[in-house]
């Protein structure tokens, strides 16, 4: 059923006009929240950079560390540093053109903020309806629904899609987004072997793609490898059911179906996983947090706490779940069909890919700023899951569920995306006395500021000493805020 199709064409084009304008005003209030926001203390060593952190720029695909067996910082992360890096240094200046330098480089971190949240509704939003046309009702509706969960405010540090450092943005939602990106092709395609040009260009694209999806982050070598071979596993299940026999699985009849996995599939997964677990073994030279290590089994025995956490301090987290299970007992119990039973069944894959990548996340080190393995941003891939969902299944419902219902359902979904709007309705000033602290150094005639205390300027902390601000004023010089080198420091008082 597709209570769409009732809706007549008048009705229909206005419901379209008021979802694009509700969407573009959701957008917009979030680059305003976004436009707000700090800068994060990591922000100097990965622009400026440090020290530490050119071998990376030097060694894309970490060969020294393959050949020499080098340490160094993060070594499976070059096209997010090289990314984050350039975009830093040229953005910024562009927009002076026609902003100041103070408001140039908060811009810049708001517009790749938004580009980053407009790329993943819109690739939610593909996965969910299956075509591109982001004009047309289903598209718009859903865009709508997976848009509430990018939280900024009091959902943010347990459900946060979009961090709140921009550092972490191109180091965990940025590379999983074009993870997403990769997986196009296999998700919106319904019979990908039959596609001859998509093969031509999967063989053209697949390598050189993964290798800047699989060294761009923590997230992406992980979660791709699960993936990959969570879908190889489904396509062999498919090849044994089809084999006209009723004989129990044995080593022939995987045999084959292994065998009749059309090489487009190959083509496609085998270039990321072959460089995904490159990438995981490189990433084991990560000299950062090595002296703050504990043991596996401590790293393990920490995920319930972590789960713990994320599902019992806000609402978020638990009512995205709910929901899910609500929505998934009415699709089974009350408005079965076929394409219902085939989104249950996505479902399952979904579930053993939520569980299996939590089980790899331990593995990755461990942090003492989160001690409980799982957080808001180690997991992003298992909230993006969860937003898929809540998404898919919510559109279904809302085509299929019948009177006397159908009221009831509006009014639930409508709690809903009221709880989450409600929840993300302000916009916190947290760059204010930043901004107030660059003023004061760019307006000061002194080679050395002091300004106010717990004003942080590109730090997590208040800087001490003149010393400790010397590449910090290095970037502000390259970005036009300082017109000279200025040291600067935070008062005691």
């Amino acid at each position: 059923m597709h209570n769409t199709k009732r809706i007549s064409p008048k009705y229909k084009k206005a419901l379209i006009a008021i979802f694009a304008i509700f969407l573009v005003f959701d957008i917009s209030f979030s680059f305003v929240q976004y436009y707000h926001q700090s800068f994060d203390g990591d922000v100097v060593e990965n622009v400026a950079p440090a020290n530490y952190i050119k071998p990376i720029l030097n060694d894309p695909i970490g060969l020294n560390v393959l050949i020499k067996g080098d340490s160094g910082v993060n070594p499976n992360r070059f096209f997010s540093l090289w990314t984050y890096k350039t975009y830093f240094e040229k953005v910024p200046i562009f927009l002076q053109n026609f902003l100041s330098p103070i408001d140039s480089i908060y811009s810049s971190a708001a517009i790749f903020k938004i580009f980053v949240q407009i790329g993943l509704i819109f690739l939610l939003s593909l996965f969910i309806t299956k075509t591109p046309k982001f004009w047309k009702f289903n598209f718009l509706l859903s865009a709508l629904l997976v848009s509430l969960f990018f939280q900024t405010n009091v959902y943010s540090i347990y459900l946060g899609i979009i961090d709140s450092s921009i550092t972490y943005v191109f180091y965990y939602a940025f590379p999983f987004m074009l993870l997403m990106l990769y997986l196009v092709p296999f998700v919106f395609n319904k019979d990908i072997q039959n596609k001859k040009i998509l093969n031509t260009t999967l063989r053209v694209l697949a390598i050189p793609f993964a290798f800047v999806v699989c060294l761009s982050g923590p997230l992406n070598p992980g979660a791709a490898i699960i993936i990959s071979l969570l879908a190889l596993l489904r396509i062999v299940l498919k090849n044994i059911k089809s084999q006209q026999n009723n004989q129990a699985i044995n080593s022939k009849k995987l045999f084959i179906a292994i065998r009749n996995i059309p090489s487009h599939y190959w083509n496609y997964f085998m270039p990321l996983i072959i460089l995904s677990l490159y990438s995981l073994y490189i990433g084991t030279f990560n000299s950062m947090w090595v002296s703050e290590e504990i043991p596996i089994k401590e790293r393990y025995f920490n995920i319930h706490k972590g789960v713990f956490n994320i599902m019992t301090q806000k609402l978020g987290y638990p009512l995205l779940v709910v929901s899910i299970i609500i929505n998934s007992i009415l699709i089974k119990y009350k408005y079965k069909s076929e394409k219902g039973t085939k989104i249950l069944y996505n479902f399952n894959w979904l579930l053993l890919f939520i569980l299996f990548y939590t089980l790899l996340l331990p593995l990755g080190g461990y942090r003492p700023y989160r001690p409980y393995i799982l957080r808001y941003d180690t997991i992003i891939p298992i909230t993006i899951c969860l937003v898929f969902m809540f998404g898919v299944s919510t559109m279904y419902l809302i085509q299929s569920v019948q009177k006397p219902f159908k009221i009831a359902y509006y009014f639930y979904i409508l709690f809903i995306i009221f709880i989450y709007t409600n929840a993300d309705r302000n916009i916190q000033l947290n760059s204010e006395k930043e901004r107030k602290a660059m003023t004061l150094i760019a307006q000061s005639k002194d080679r050395i500021v002091k300004i106010p205390k717990d004003y942080k300027v590109l730090s997590w902390h208040n800087i001490n000493s003149p010393q400790e601000s010397e590449d910090k004023a290095k970037l502000l010089l390259s970005w036009n805020i300082i017109k000279e080198k200025k040291l600067f420091y935070n008062s005691n008082q």
